[in-house]
């Protein structure tokens, strides 16, 4: 079985949160994919470059490029974490090989087997 496991911005934040979820990992003999967003990075990231979004508005390509940067930012601090717990760990983003869509506003599964494979 897979489980998806979603880790919010407070426990992206928690170190001693992400070295305990490696040991738990290492553990387990469970298959675990972990969700998660920017962990907030993606609004510092913005005001550091002068830019304070309106949520009501379509966001700018630049808004696009740096929030998409912040969330791989985001992952590949939990990917290093857990290697450094001895958890063999991969980081993909949902727009990754067609994981996730794009359907007209909102967010449609695609071929999700790969990664259901990839999880072995």
């Amino acid at each position: 079985m897979l489980y998806l496991v979603h880790l919010d911005a407070v426990h992206l934040d928690d170190l001693l949160f992400t070295q305990s979820l490696g040991r738990l990992m290492m553990g387990t003999s469970h298959r675990l994919v972990l969700v998660h967003g920017d962990g907030g990075q993606a609004e510092r990231l913005l005001e550091s470059a002068g830019l304070f979004p309106d949520s009501t508005s379509e966001p700018s390509d630049q808004e696009r490029a740096i929030v998409d940067q912040a969330i791989r930012q985001a992952a590949r601090k939990i990917v290093g974490l857990l290697t450094d717990s001895q958890v063999p760990a991969v980081g993909i983003h949902g727009g990754d090989r067609g994981l996730l869509r794009d359907s007209g506003g909102e967010v449609e599964p695609g071929g999700v087997g790969w990664l259901a494979d990839l999880a072995h």
